[in-house]
């Protein structure tokens, strides 16, 4: 399973819920809880940089905790994701994140952040690059054809 997303703001409180968060985390889990997959790759602007203690990051991390992912940054690392400037000051953050099932850690050969100058955003792009991803889709033949009434050969 693949999951993109983008998270609100962390608006750097503590103790404080996040409806707009928790709405958006229960998004993902409703859908994952009714799709079958072995693995998950989740990739996104989570907006949350582990470094900081705040209610988003902590909770952010407490779906990272229960559905056993791992962050793909504690293996790669990156120096930042995102720059922000404000009042003539330069800050930096990790607020982009690959997220994997244990089973594919040993799969990524590589994975970073790419810093261009011709980049407009204030996020640069993340990538990760796996040694194979074999997916293999079971098909079940059915014999058990039922027989349908062909209306248009039925006489009035």
């Amino acid at each position: 399973m693949i999951v993109n997303s983008y998270f609100p703001c962390d608006p750097r409180t503590q103790g404080r819920e996040e409806p707009e968060l928790l709405e958006t985390i229960n998004s993902i889990k409703s859908v994952l809880s009714r799709t079958e997959y072995s693995s998950i790759i989740w990739a996104g602007d989570i907006n949350a940089d582990f470094v900081r203690r705040t209610n988003h990051t902590e909770t952010v991390q407490e779906v990272l905790d229960e559905m056993n992912l791992l962050t793909l940054w504690d293996e790669h690392e990156v120096d930042f994701t995102c720059v922000h400037e404000a009042n003539e000051v330069t800050q930096v953050s990790k607020l982009d994140h690959f997220f994997l099932s244990q089973n594919l850690k040993d799969l990524v050969q590589s994975a970073g952040v790419i810093h261009h100058l011709d980049n407009k955003s204030d996020h640069c792009p993340i990538y990760s690059v796996f040694k194979s991803l074999e997916i293999k889709e079971e098909t079940k033949l059915s014999c058990d054809a039922q027989s349908k009434p062909s209306w248009r050969r039925a006489s009035k």
